[in-house]
């Protein structure tokens, strides 16, 4: 058996085990600040009563 590159695939395997951990947090953290950003937005009071009612469309 090949030590060094037993070592090597471990190394590398730990390595992309990290980096896809990190970009997983990354991720989660990017969906909390969505759905904050979304929760405030829908608590805001709406100051034109008729938006939303209305589309224009042009075809």
């Amino acid at each position: 058996m090949d030590i060094v590159g037993l070592s090597m695939a471990m190394s590398q395997a730990e390595l992309l085990n990290n980096v896809g951990t990190a970009v997983l947090a990354k991720s989660l953290d990017q969906a909390e600040a969505t759905g904050t950003a979304m929760a405030k937005l829908l608590e805001e009071p709406n100051l034109d009563p008729l938006r939303g009612h209305n589309i224009n469309l042009s075809i």
